[in-house]
Formats: C-alpha cells, structure tokens, sequence
C-alpha cells in the first residue's frame, strides 16, 4: 500500500545523518494504551509516553499492492511495566491494535506512518516474545455474512439465539408474563436470591409477592408466587468453587456439584470469579457429571487449585432438536437450515430447480 512521505520527513531522510527512531502505540481490549520505542530514551509524541524498551525490535513493514496483508514483527524482552509474560498468557493482548510510527527523535513532530493493524499469532518463551502485527486488511480476509447449513450459526445467549444464560433475580412485587413453549427469549425467566441449581420460568401470569417463595426445585414442579406461577427448569449458569486439581490447569473438579447430567457444559464457558485465574475463562471440552470434573479445551495460564470459585454456562452444539428443542426449549429461534436438501439429494434428482 503506497503512502506520501511527510515534506519534513522527505527532508530528513535526504541529510547525509539522520535521527531515526521506531514507535509503537497498543491499545489492549481492555482500554489500556501502552507505548514502545527502540530508542534509547522515553520520547513523548503527541501526548503518549513511548517508553525505551531495551532489547524490542521490529521487522522491516512490509507494504503490497492490492489487498493482500501487510505485515511486520515485533520481537523483544519481557518488561514488567510494559509487555510481561503473565499478560500475554493471560490473553490480554489478543486482537490488541498497534500503530507504528518512524520519528525522527530530535523533533518528535516529524513522523512517518508505517503500520496500523492488530496482535496476530503471539509466540513466546521464556525471556522473550514474538508478535506477529497484521494490517487491517486482514478483515477482507474473513467470512463476511451467514453461510447455510445445517447447525444453528448463533451463539448460545446472543440476540439472535435469545436463550437468557443469566436471568436476573426474582423481585418482589413486580408484574410477570408467561414465557411460551419453544421461545426462550419470549415472557419472563428468573433465578432465585440465592443460588438452587435452577431457573424459574413464568407460567401464569401474575403479579409477585412481596416476599420470594419457597422454591420448589424439582425439574418442572411449579410454585406460587403472589398472583404467579412459576416451573422450575435446570439453571444454565451455575456457580461453584473446585474441589480439586487432576491435571495441571486443565482438568479439575467441583464434587460438591453432580446435579447436571454429562456433557451439560461442554462447548460452555468456564470463567473463574476468584483464585489467580480470576476474570479468565476457556471453553469446556467435556463435563463429567459423576466426578463433577471439568476437562477445558485450552489450559488456564495460571495455576488452579481448590477453592477457586467460578461461574460455568451450558454448552450447546447447535443442533435443532437435541439443542435448541430438547435441551433449551427455543426450537422457534433455531437459525440452522436443517430442512434443506443437501448436495447429494439435489444431485440425486427428484427435485424441481424452478
């Protein structure tokens, strides 16, 4: 991708010595704005402190015509106030976009723009790491828009599934609409003050009480509530703290909570409230309803043990009958294209094309 040079940067560039330096501007996920320099002092340029990074270098930019990605690397030591290890396992830097600037350090108002993309593959060691940094055409290389087939192309709890994951608390006095078969995301849906292992949907309407009821928990019961009523059925989030570790920081156990059957989480998310993982989550690979153990896709980057707490959500594999039917009750939201005809029936004929 061709680019003007700055008049003042053209200058520079034509002296027989130049001052030249390299800056990095990452702004993380999470709001935080970090800057890098291989110059050998902190250089403040438009407002950010880029700080001296003894031992970071970059890649030369690569630029192409047309719209093929631009790419550079950025390899340098772990700093504790910049870019640490723990931060990187931690994922915080994932999808983090970075801009990069040349300067000319004695007039840090003379800058050349040279890359603005995001964090691709992120490699690291020991000591050090290894970023890879991607242009924003990057984006033109990913699927844009719906693809048919079969499985439901939502996200378990998003706004076009509408399965609440996380209904809020059940209040007093407050006026309830049924939620109707298969339409999970219609009437209301609430869980008690204090966690029970279940949800409560609204089957009749009403006005609640001014105290909450006594929840009666068994799957489908109904219970009382002022001028409502409302059905038990399983929670979809659960809370909990590990009762132990099986292997490192990947398969671990709650045997204190046995009540969903196996494989009621797989394919959910599993984030810890409370231990050194606190505030991360992976995605569970199994669920073992026995042992109460959980074996996750990836590992946790830092170490689990008993007494983390956590919050787990159900896992759904996007089927329109053992999913979005049986298991969440919400057939009418299924956005799979189960019912038609695959390549082979088409190609088989029997089947008008007009």
């Amino acid at each position: 991708m061709s680019q003007t040079i700055p008049a003042a940067m053209d200058t520079h560039y034509a002296q027989e010595t130049t001052t030249l330096c390299k800056i990095w501007k990452a702004t993380r996920k999470d709001g935080l704005v970090f800057g890098m320099t291989d110059h050998d002092q902190n250089l403040t340029v438009a407002g950010v402190v880029y700080k001296a990074l003894s031992g970071v270098d970059a890649s030369a930019v690569k630029h192409t015509i047309g719209l093929a990605v631009d790419n550079a690397s950025i390899v340098g030591a772990f700093m504790s106030d910049a870019v640490t290890e723990a931060d990187l396992r931690a994922g915080l830097w994932d999808y983090c976009l970075i801009q990069s600037w040349e300067v000319n350090w004695k007039d840090t108002t003379q800058t050349r723009w040279l890359l603005s993309g995001r964090i691709g593959r992120v490699n690291s060691g020991r000591h050090a790491f290894e970023s890879e940094l991607l242009s924003r055409m990057q984006a033109l290389q990913q699927g844009v828009g719906r693809v048919v087939g079969p499985l439901c192309d939502a996200d378990l709890g998003d706004a076009r599934c509408k399965v609440r994951l996380d209904p809020p608390v059940w209040a007093a006095t407050t006026a309830y609409t049924p939620r109707p078969s298969s339409d999970a995301g219609s009437g209301s849906v609430v869980k008690p003050t204090v966690f029970n292992t279940r949800h409560f949907y609204c089957s009749t309407s009403g006005t609640s009480a001014g105290s909450e009821p006594s929840w009666v928990t068994n799957i489908g019961s109904t219970t009382a509530d002022g001028t409502a009523v409302w059905t038990a059925l399983r929670a979809l989030t659960f809370v909990g703290t590990l009762t132990g570790v099986t292997s490192g920081n990947r398969i671990f156990a709650n045997s204190a909570s046995t009540d969903p059957p196996s494989g009621f989480f797989a394919g959910g998310k599993l984030t810890f409230t409370y231990g050194t993982n606190s505030g991360l989550a992976r995605e569970v690979k199994s669920y073992t309803s026995s042992e109460g153990q959980f074996t996750m896709q990836q590992v946790f980057p830092f170490a689990v043990a008993a007494g983390d707490a956590y919050d787990v959500t159900a896992g759904c594999e996007k089927r329109r009958i053992t999913d979005c039917r049986s298991k969440f009750d919400n057939v009418y939201n299924h956005r799979g294209f189960d019912l038609l005809p695959g390549m082979d029936k088409v190609m088989a004929g029997g089947i008008p094309l007009v």
